[in-house]
């Protein structure tokens, strides 16, 4: 089974990338790396029906909608977990279990 992310995973990606002292040819050369070994999930209408009922629930400020943005996209796909680094961005979250590796 390959690896399963959110487009929005990719902006985050790179914005990250771009404030750590990360070689831009290594960062494009993993990008590159995931679109052949990866699936990517893109928004779609019922994902954003989701988005707009977790922005009412959860009223998320700042960076925190894109995290309520990655979790709709699942909901849309039907999937319910969640592998992080960052735990404490989805702890909130009811609608996804998170797998935070250690």
């Amino acid at each position: 089974m390959n690896s399963i992310l959110v487009e929005k995973n990719i902006s985050e990606y790179f914005a990250v990338c771009s404030k750590l002292p990360v070689d831009r040819a290594h960062a494009v050369a993993f990008y590159e790396e995931l679109l052949i070994n990866a699936t990517i999930l893109y928004p779609n209408p019922a994902s954003l029906q989701h988005f707009q009922s977790l922005l009412a629930k959860y009223q998320p400020k700042g960076n925190r909608v894109y995290d309520v943005e990655i979790v709709s996209i699942m909901m849309s796909y039907e999937l319910k977990k969640i592998a992080t680094f960052n735990e404490a961005d989805f702890k909130s979250i009811d609608e996804v279990e998170i797998y935070a590796p250690q």
